[in-house]
């Protein structure tokens, strides 16, 4: 079996949570909150600007690989 699968099916943490779209493993890390990021990330305002940074930082990789494969094409 992957092993990205086996991750995804046992993921217990807000990190694993998200990675995997999973919304109720996030939920449910949140209610228990163990460990410091878990704690720390499930207050809203800071898990909003987690997935804000986390995809504007994605965008910025994409936008920025994309420049480079065009810059490639045009020598």
């Amino acid at each position: 079996m992957p092993y990205g699968l086996r991750f995804c099916r046992e993921a217990d943490s807000v990190l694993e949570g998200f990675l995997c779209s999973e919304p109720t493993v996030v939920s449910d890390a949140c209610r228990r909150a163990d460990g410091g990021l878990d704690q720390f990330v499930c207050d809203d305002v800071k898990m909003q600007k987690l997935q804000k940074g986390i995809l504007e930082q994605t965008r910025w990789a994409i936008r920025a690989m994309v420049t480079q494969l065009l810059r490639g094409f045009g020598s």
